[in-house]
């Protein structure tokens, strides 16, 4: 089937970044020793979201376990078929970027539901990014994601260019039209979709079915993330997508930070 014409599964409650740390770890399993490699290696471009500060704490390429980058170029191989390439923006990410994230977040959230509790700012930011503040290098409950190397965000060019293909209207902005269904959705309800947003579907369609068929597991409330098998938060986005994945009983991608 034409990925264009492939619906992506709409997810009734899509976990969080704040529920995955109760996925049991497996310290002594050999795959978690695996070495970070750049994307860069196999000719995968680069991008960087428009925070400078963040931009400037980030390893120079795109960082991610060594098994993702042929899971990669196997998606490279599908865009083709559709004039698209890959674009990296984020794999491995430093605690001190994180906090950066959470900060920003927070404070939209704050800004939006000025009456909120802290409890529940706490739940909103962490729809769009894993909390740091309690990081421990020893303790599996506390990791982000994206310190494991085995997260990754990527988005389309048109291949050999560096255009983007339309996939959002402001990746910038932390809102539902972030999830990776929400057109599916709006499509579902009845709802005429313009024609920039039936271009933003059919590219999210093939971006997730690439990825997905290559075996990365996306974030539904997060069109760009992807996570390898094996990282905690794979498991839980894998078993709400419930679309056949075979997951791991324990999570295997620990902190990466000491493989730089």
């Amino acid at each position: 089937m034409d990925l264009k014409n492939r619906p992506i599964p709409i997810v009734a409650n899509p976990p969080t970044a704040i529920e995955y740390s109760h996925i049991p770890f497996d310290f002594e399993d050999p795959r978690g020793k695996e070495n970070l490699v750049g994307t860069q290696t196999v000719g995968i471009q680069n991008g960087k979201f428009g925070n400078a500060q963040a931009n400037a704490l980030m390893p120079e390429f795109t960082m991610v376990r060594e098994s993702m980058i042929f899971m990669l170029v196997e998606v490279n191989k599908v865009l083709e078929n559709y004039g698209l390439e890959l674009v990296s923006y984020e794999g491995y990410r430093p605690l001190a970027v994180q906090q950066l994230y959470w900060d920003r977040i927070y404070a939209e959230a704050k800004a939006k539901n000025p009456h909120a509790s802290t409890d529940e700012l706490d739940k909103l930011t962490a729809r769009f990014v894993s909390d740091p503040r309690a990081f421990d290098p020893q303790d599996a409950t506390t990791w982000p994601t994206h310190s494991t190397g085995g997260a990754i965000d990527v988005f389309l060019y048109f291949k050999g260019t560096q255009d983007h293909a339309p996939l959002t209207r402001d990746v910038e902005e932390y809102d539902e039209e972030m999830y990776t269904f929400y057109y599916e959705k709006k499509q579902r309800d009845g709802e005429a979709l313009s024609e920039i947003e039936q271009q933003y579907l059919e590219n999210r369609r093939i971006l997730f079915w690439a990825m997905t068929e290559a075996g990365f597991v996306n974030y539904p409330r997060e069109f760009w993330h992807y996570d390898v098998l094996g990282t905690q938060f794979s498991i839980i986005n894998a078993k709400a997508l419930d679309i056949g994945f075979n997951i791991p009983a324990k999570a295997f991608y620990g902190f990466a930070g000491d493989m730089l």
